[in-house]
């Protein structure tokens, strides 16, 4: 009928795709960040203690979102 008429379907494992992509993204975060603590060498005691408190935050993150992916 209307040749412009574009028809699009939503991927079933968009979910799991998107999820996945986010870990990925945190993990990666989690190495830079223990990058940029390797590199610096002195101590930041402030620093480091945010650092920590961030990092546990985003591997709580990452196993909340795979608790998540197991059950999808």
């Amino acid at each position: 009928m209307d040749e412009r008429k574009r028809y699009f379907f939503a991927n079933d494992d968009y979910k799991k795709i998107r999820f996945e992509k986010i870990v990925q993204k945190m993990q990666d975060e989690l190495k830079l960040m223990d990058d940029l603590k390797n590199f610096r060498k002195t101590e930041h005691k402030e620093d480091d203690e945010r650092i920590e408190v961030y990092k546990a935050l985003l591997n709580k993150s990452i196993s909340n979102i795979q608790e998540s992916l197991n059950k999808l």
